[in-house]
């Protein structure tokens, strides 16, 4: 921090680098009680006095604050078909098809959950992650071929670093014995996918 304020996050030129006392609570970066505080506030404020935008905006996509509130809760047959909503109405949303997935994994809908994931990573949305999770769920659903070819991709990602972890996942367990599993939890350096 600067002499006599505090730094800013703004990058333009009508408003200086250091703004003595800040602006604005983000701006704040003092490490005290004063500053937490400060942060707080606005936040209580955005939240209990949005702009008409945001209202709008809310309102919009209602449809996703249900989900999510769903998910949170673990209400996994109505987030399931929450989740579904969503991707009525946005089909290419990475983070409601991982959501679907994860839903759907816990009612054991484990094909469903498989495409959910694997759909969820083919639009960018965390891949090793996603994949991995579509690896678990065609596994327990007895889908070898659809599981090792997701494991394969999110090996492939370079992320899935934890052999152990993968070797002794419960989810992959009908995989162990197959030579292709056991080739992805042995080697050394996985090539990317390119």
């Amino acid at each position: 921090m600067r002499e006599g304020g505090n730094r800013s996050v703004y990058a333009r030129d009508d408003v200086p680098e250091v703004i003595p006392n800040g602006r604005h609570a983000f701006d704040l970066v003092d490490d005290n009680d004063a500053s937490r505080a400060v942060v707080r506030d606005t936040r209580v404020f955005m939240k209990e006095n949005p702009s008409p935008g945001v209202q709008a905006g809310l309102r919009d996509r209602a449809y996703q604050a249900r989900a999510m509130a769903l998910r949170e809760a673990k209400d996994w047959p109505a987030a399931a078909g929450a989740f579904g909503a969503w991707l009525k109405a946005e089909p290419e949303q990475g983070w409601a098809r991982q959501y679907l997935g994860e839903a759907l994994y816990n009612l054991k809908r484990y094909t469903e959950a498989g495409q959910a994931y694997a759909k969820a990573g083919d639009l960018g949305t965390i891949p090793a992650l996603n994949w991995y999770n579509g690896a678990c769920s065609y596994a327990l659903a007895g889908d070898k071929e659809k599981a090792i070819d997701l494991l394969t991709r999110a090996f492939g990602t370079g992320r899935i670093t934890n052999l152990d972890q993968v070797r002794a996942d419960a989810d992959l367990a009908s995989l162990r014995d197959d030579p292709r599993f056991a080739a992805l939890v042995t080697a050394t350096a996985v090539p990317a996918i390119q």
